[in-house]
């Protein structure tokens, strides 16, 4: 029985065998390159079943293996296999591993450290508050007769009146109402090869059509568009410039793309 590191291995040698690193394997396959590092670590629990048994398919065919015998191999551990939610967005996950290893380090030495300098500051600001209380206690004023002068003295009447300044009225402004959408979806797609493509927004139906081998479209759109597509893997998208990928594999019926991110059959597979 194959193990998910064996299967793993397969991916990886055949690639290191052709003398392409991953960066170069993603351009060239259009497989997303956290997907690639996950599979040739004998990783395949993240993305669901049926994404992934579409990935081997696509990188298989890429790296030149016997793709029938590879997925014969990945269905010995498909059911091993607990699915995970997986998320394209990398820098996100860097950041929650990173927040995690920071809580795992602090030890009870740095809280002592921290509760020392907290308290030395505290006794140093009250030590100048105390000092400063001193200081204005004992302290005597360089003229004493200047200063109750001053304080007896009655202030100066004026018997001019000034004149009331003319009020100016400003008639009301007609204010426009705000914009309902700050922020419209840009939703560019090409194509990786022949790939049939519908394009909804809400119920309005905006492009129905086969796109050929490089071929792109662009929409613009106030609303979450959805995408229905019968090789999702042939697409590439592009939202609001940011370059996502392919987000699914087969027949898709719901990648929904909105000012956020994507989502493919409501999970999330690229954040914004």
């Amino acid at each position: 029985m194959t193990t998910p590191r064996e299967l793993g291995k397969i991916f990886k040698d055949a690639r290191e065998k052709r003398g392409i690193s991953v960066n170069e394997a993603n351009k060239k396959s259009r497989i997303h390159v956290r997907v690639i590092q996950e599979f040739e670590n004998g990783i395949f629990d993240r993305i669901g079943k049926i994404y992934t048994r579409g990935f081997i398919k696509k990188y298989s065919d890429f790296l030149g293996l016997n793709t029938k015998d590879i997925l014969k191999k990945f269905e010995t551990i498909a059911s091993s296999i607990n699915e995970k939610e997986f998320t394209f967005n990398v820098e996100e996950e860097g950041d929650k591993a990173e927040r995690t290893k920071g809580i795992l380090v602090f030890t009870k030495k740095n809280i002592q450290v921290t509760l020392i300098a907290g308290v030395t500051i505290l006794l140093v600001v009250l030590l100048l508050v105390l000092v400063g209380k001193i200081k204005s206690k004992f302290a005597t004023p360089k003229n004493p007769k200047l200063v109750t002068a001053r304080r007896v003295s009655e202030p100066r009447t004026s018997t001019v009146t000034a004149a009331p300044k003319p009020v100016r009225v400003v008639p009301p402004r007609e204010v426009s109402e705000p914009a309902q959408n700050e922020m419209p979806i840009n939703l560019k797609v090409r194509a990786t090869g022949e790939v049939w493509v519908k394009v909804m927004k809400g119920d309005e139906q905006i492009f129905v059509g086969t796109l050929q081998d490089g071929e792109s479209k662009t929409w613009s759109s106030d609303k979450p568009l959805t995408i229905w597509s019968g090789k999702a893997e042939r697409l590439i998208f592009i939202v609001n410039t940011r370059r996502v990928g392919a987000v699914a594999a087969g027949v898709v019926k719901n990648i929904e793309v909105s000012e956020k991110g994507v989502k493919v059959n409501g999970n999330w597979v690229a954040y914004l």
